[in-house]
């Protein structure tokens, strides 16, 4: 037996490891000494990051992002971005390496895309490498890569920008105060 530590028998012949020290015995991770901060929405140590401890946040919401899912993407499905056809070449580069990257067809309607799909676009695609390809005049191909953030991070820096005025009041209209994502509400 290690000293702080302590077996007990569960079943027929198995042994479990318990620690005093607030360690996992089999990773060798240790934690600090929890303290009443720890559960406390109103402490920095125990609310969550995402919202501050308030449990819910001022964000965009798809169903007022994409008000009509029988549109695709490419035809303006969210009209704070508009329609592929009607966007700038290096705007337009960016939806397609994101949809070639993550299979996504943009002239699908909404409404047919799984919500996997929807998030991808919406919320960014983690990890995931993507490769952009610019057509510069000429026929060469400059080839770029970084990940997805999404539509929704991506405005939501542009909200954040906007300290009063017209694109600030443009973006209010498709926000609005939804249940924290991350804690579910619970402000821990």
């Amino acid at each position: 037996d290690t000293e702080g530590s302590n077996t007990s028998p569960i079943g027929k012949n198995q042994d479990i490891l318990l620690s005093a020290h607030y360690a996992c015995t089999q990773c060798n991770v240790s934690y600090e000494p929890p303290s009443p901060q720890l559960f406390s929405f109103n402490s920095p140590q125990g609310m969550c990051t995402s919202c501050d401890g308030l449990g819910q946040q001022f964000t965009f919401d798809p169903d007022l992002l994409v008000p009509d899912p029988s549109v695709s993407v490419h035809d303006g499905a969210l009209p704070l971005i508009g329609s592929l056809r009607g966007m700038g070449r290096w705007r337009r580069h960016i939806f397609e390496g994101v949809a070639k990257a993550f299979s996504l067809d943009l002239t699908t309607p909404w409404k047919k895309w799984t919500a996997e799909q929807q998030a991808v676009l919406l919320h960014g695609g983690g990890d995931t490498h993507v490769v952009w390809e610019w057509k510069q005049r000429g026929g060469k191909v400059w080839k770029h890569g970084g990940k997805w953030e999404g539509i929704v991070p991506q405005l939501l820096g542009q909200f954040k920008k906007a300290t009063a005025g017209p694109r600030r009041k443009q973006l209010e209209k498709y926000m609005r105060v939804v249940k924290c994502p991350a804690c579910q509400g619970q402000r821990l």
